[in-house]
């Protein structure tokens, strides 16, 4: 446990230290301070799902899919392209220790990155006198939650690239496929092939992101038309019990996740 720890901290100190943490941190919490802001001076709602919720909703779905992939794909890769990979497991630990080392600091750094701008959200809500401390604290722990799905992405990532570079051009591609193109094109299957509504639900339970606002929402909002078509059907299916169902179904998919980036990395032959 003390290796692991120690691997951690420096695999933290190192994503701290990341560019892409630091720009996009300040980046999101720039914008969730000012849609915050703007959002709770307004008397409008958007349903029973207020629209500074729905705001930072959309901007988590960006953001965390992006640093995630981007964090957790450098992570082992960007070691392995500079030679320290192989000097780390030259001393007395071994794969199992590093690998969760780095997914454990990973997971830490962008925790904090999102935590400070959500912070920076909720002053610019206090600052208009509004009340939402129950959303934010949901929004708070589901987006916590999804770190740790979009970090075991990225470390499939990692462990794949052979530099860290295909690992950051990979990740984007990953990000810009489960944010921007997967409504796209699963709404071209749709139309093309008739997919009935059990397909349709399907294939959206194979996108983390789509999950991750189906359970927010449906934990925030009473108003199910705001679920759009896939998640209507899954409260249909599953009622009061879909939080839960959605919470194990994420937990299952970044099980599955570490599991298999583990399992290729220790295949690997670093040496």
């Amino acid at each position: 446990m003390k290796k692991i720890l120690l691997i951690s901290k420096m695999s933290f100190r190192e994503s701290i230290r990341n560019k892409w943490v630091i720009n996009f941190s300040i980046g999101f919490a720039l914008l969730a301070f000012l849609f915050s802001y703007v959002g709770s001076s307004e008397t409008a709602t958007f349903s029973s799902f207020d629209r500074t919720s729905a705001t930072l909703l959309n901007i988590l779905m960006l953001f965390i899919p992006l640093l995630g992939f981007t964090l957790g794909a450098q992570s082992i890769a960007g070691d392995r392209e500079g030679g320290s990979l192989l000097y780390l497991l030259s001393q007395p630990i071994n794969k199992n220790h590093y690998f969760f080392g780095k997914f454990f600091g990973s997971v830490l750094a962008l925790s904090i990155s999102i935590t400070s701008g959500l912070a920076i959200a909720a002053l610019g809500v206090a600052l208009t006198g509004s009340d939402k401390v129950f959303s934010f604290i949901i929004l708070w722990l589901t987006a916590l939650f999804f770190i740790v799905v979009c970090v075991s992405i990225g470390m499939i990532l990692s462990v794949l690239a052979t530099n860290r570079g295909r690992a950051i051009g990979t990740a984007i591609f990953a990000w810009l496929g489960f944010t921007v193109l997967s409504d796209l094109g699963l709404m071209a299957m749709a139309q093309v092939l008739r997919l009935r509504s059990e397909a349709i639900v399907g294939l959206t339970l194979f996108n983390p992101v789509e999950v991750f606002k189906i359970l927010t929402i449906r934990v925030l909002s009473s108003n199910l038309e705001v679920l759009g078509m896939g998640g209507l059907y899954l409260d249909i299916v599953f009622g009061s019990l879909l939080p839960l169902f959605l919470f194990f179904w994420l937990c299952f998919f970044s099980v599955i996740a570490i599991y298999f980036a583990r399992w290729i990395f220790l295949l690997q032959d670093e040496y």
